[in-house]
């Protein structure tokens, strides 16, 4: 079965939105897509969009981002786990797959994450103040008092899924960036504390420990593909018009498995 991922689809912005409605329903028939996070804060519209792509695709993964985390007076929830939970029920309802499941020759497992200082370099330096000033999620999200890690607890809800004996090839995913050799140099980052708020090694363990040979993140919006220590990691974010303006990308599914159809 051929596998696509993408991630940080932002439907939230109009242009990002039409491109999901034009596709075609049934068009991807017998393929499955992988959502690495960020498909829309507000619940009507994350759950517009993962309904039309279930129509489009046999089989549709997805794990929330932290835009999915970000709370609001109308919706109620009193933290972003509660609303975590929300989603992955609105998951269960529409068929999104959001647990490990074998397709025919191959695992596909959602890894939850968030972040951590595990990421920044030797040579990074944060700015913690303007990082508190300007990181939405500093002020957007809510995590109960029991939670002194977030990283570590969504890490610890993978642990059904972290396991050595799969039997079959793996492809995981995550929100979050897992390792810090897939972020450039932080002089060439537009956004120079990213390294803070970017992902957590505690993603590396566990791919390593299921032995993925593909590993599909997100949350950078700096595509990229690596082969590193016998994985391959992707990045194929959608992310804002204005950052394709910039760059000239255009928005696509990108094939991931198998291997062979996916050039490095």
């Amino acid at each position: 079965m051929r596998i696509f991922a993408c991630s940080d689809l932002h439907v939230d912005h109009q242009p990002n939105w039409k491109w999901i409605q034009d596709l075609e329903p049934g068009s991807h028939t017998e393929e499955a897509l992988i959502v690495a996070g960020d498909i829309s804060t507000d619940l009507t519209q994350l759950t517009r969009c993962l309904q039309h792509l279930t129509g489009v695709f046999s089989h549709v993964f997805y794990c929330p981002g932290n835009h999915e985390m970000w709370l609001n007076t109308t919706e109620g929830f009193n933290t972003s786990v509660e609303k975590f939970d929300r989603i992955l029920g609105i998951c269960a309802q529409l068929g999104v797959q959001t647990e490990a499941q074998r397709l025919d020759d191959v695992w596909v497992v959602p890894l939850f994450s968030w972040y951590d200082d595990s990421l920044i370099g030797a040579d990074d330096v944060i700015n913690r103040k303007v990082l508190g000033d300007c990181w939405v999620d500093y002020h957007l999200c809510k995590f109960p008092e029991s939670v002194a890690s977030p990283a570590k607890y969504f890490a610890d809800r993978n642990s059904y899924a972290v396991r050595g004996d799969y039997d079959a090839p793996v492809v995981s995913f995550s929100h979050m960036m897992p390792r810090r050799d897939l972020m450039v140099p932080q002089c060439f980052l537009h956004f120079t504390d990213l390294p803070a708020v970017a992902g957590t090694h505690l993603l590396e363990e566990q791919i390593r420990t299921i032995g993925s040979q593909v590993h599909v993140f997100g949350h950078t919006h700096m595509n990229h593909v690596a082969f590193l220590d016998n994985c391959l990691y992707v990045q194929n974010s959608f992310g804002y018009p204005r950052e394709r303006e910039r760059t000239g990308r255009k928005p696509c599914f990108r094939p991931v498995w198998p291997l062979n159809e996916n050039a490095c």
